[in-house]
């Protein structure tokens, strides 16, 4: 994580939420972006391959990364309701399981283009979005994903 001075302020962070999600119908993510001036961008991303809930959550925060980075943020900050992962990924926790330790060094390698960058973990009633975006992104549609305008938050 890079650390800002007292002197510097966040003023053009950007905040992200992120949860992955895996089960019999599916894996995806959901990914809440916000930014400066009341931003907000959602994305509900299906996986075409089957994934575990903590791999789900390390391509749902990679997925944060590569879209902020495309995007030119500099200043970011994850929020997540898994423990483990935000643990790992701050240093606090080690992963043993060797395609873990593979997806904690891509975010790492991610990361540290940030000028400013931190990860939380928060209560999963407060990443309630984010995880209504998992959850659409493993839901399976016999005709298709439902048109944007009908998905309300």
């Amino acid at each position: 994580m890079t650390e800002l001075g007292s002197s510097e302020k966040l003023t053009d962070s950007w905040i992200i939420h992120v949860d992955g999600s895996s089960n019999v119908a599916g894996s995806g993510t959901g990914l809440l972006l916000l930014g400066p001036e009341e931003f907000i961008a959602k994305y509900a991303l299906r996986f075409d391959f089957p994934t575990t809930y903590n791999e789900a959550e390390y391509k749902a925060i990679l997925a944060g990364l590569r879209i902020t980075k495309e995007l030119g943020i500099q200043k970011l900050k994850i929020y997540i309701d898994l423990q483990l992962v935000a643990d790992q990924v701050k240093g606090d926790f080690e992963a043993r399981e060797e395609n873990m330790k593979k997806y904690l060094q891509k975010v790492k390698d991610l990361t540290s283009k940030f000028f400013y960058f931190d990860i939380q973990q928060i209560p999963r009633s407060e990443n309630s979005r984010a995880d209504l975006l998992s959850k659409l992104a493993t839901t399976s549609f016999p005709n298709g994903l439902p048109k944007e305008h009908s998905l309300k938050f």
